[in-house]
């Protein structure tokens, strides 16, 4: 169960075998010594060029040890010289490889980097904010999480008025002032005009400054053309939910916030709207049957 267990065990077994390989056909006269070389290209190949050099400097020295003890009394030069030959393989066999590795693992990391990120503003895209919605609702929570959804008012009106290009500028300016408000955080392009945005805060009150900050410095943010707009002014209306502390579900939890934005949307825009319902109030009350409740 423990993987780092696990690959010690692993090294010391395959380099045990290649050691008895090496001792039991002859040592310096031993015609198995590319064992060796089949062991640092495994573990090169798994851990990189750092554990493969490694990996060559002690197989390097244990076949070295073995040429100074098993050759007494013999030409050791040749044995010798046979050998730094092979040690030299080991280690550029552990750089070929480990270099190939290295940049096969940076390929990977930038693909899996593009796959998460929107590729016009740079936040993580609507699959990556589920993806971690769902590892948060998963484990539990030291301090309260909050989940935001921001709308751009008259974001189409803005488009269809100055263009497309001028939008996305636009989308840009509010994704760089959305990465300061919310540097402690997860911030997302949810989806066209829409931000979604996830942070731990102390309480309700602190959750909802944090909002207020990222309305206002939009409000006072100077976008291009916004003296156009409704209002003269580009605006965000912002709907905030908490994490419930049992039982949540993504779904749920973004529905939630979901519902507040539309709250936002619906009183006058440019606003924070946090989530509540007097349905779940009596969600705790369990004496109370549901013909109750819905006469309540």
């Amino acid at each position: 169960k423990n993987n780092r267990l696990r690959a010690v065990l692993e090294l010391i077994f395959m380099l045990s075998g290649g050691i008895l390989c090496y001792v039991a056909t002859g040592l310096a006269q031993s015609g198995y010594k590319f064992v060796f070389v089949l062991i640092i290209t495994i573990y090169t190949m798994e851990y990189g060029i750092r554990i493969g050099t490694i990996l060559s400097s002690v197989c390097g020295i244990l076949i070295l040890i073995g040429d100074y003890f098993s050759t007494i009394g013999l030409s050791r030069s040749s044995y010798f010289q046979a050998d730094f030959m092979m040690i030299a393989t080991f280690y550029l066999v552990s750089y070929v490889v480990g270099f190939y590795v290295q940049k096969d693992c940076q390929l990977i990391e930038h693909l899996r980097e593009s796959a998460n990120r929107d590729a016009l503003t740079g936040l993580f895209n609507h699959r990556y904010f589920h993806q971690h919605l769902q590892s948060l609702v998963s484990n539990p929570a030291s301090k309260p999480q909050y989940l935001y959804i921001a709308d751009i008012d008259f974001f189409k009106v803005y488009n269809d008025t100055l263009g497309h290009p001028k939008g996305d500028i636009v989308l840009k300016e509010i994704a760089n002032i959305a990465n300061e408000i919310f540097a402690g955080g997860v911030v997302s392009r949810y989806g066209g005009e829409e931000f979604a945005f996830v942070i731990s805060a102390d309480d309700a009150v602190q959750a909802r400054n944090i909002a207020e900050q990222m309305r206002l410095r939009v409000l006072e943010h100077y976008f291009e053309g916004e003296e156009t707009m409704p209002g003269h002014h580009l605006t965000l209306s912002i709907g905030m939910a908490e994490r419930k502390a049992v039982g949540d579900t993504v779904a749920d939890w973004v529905a939630r916030a979901d519902n507040a934005l539309y709250k936002a949307k619906s009183f006058r825009k440019n606003r924070v709207e946090c989530y509540s319902s007097i349905y779940e109030r009596f969600d705790n009350l369990e004496h109370i049957t549901d013909d109750e409740r819905i006469i309540s």
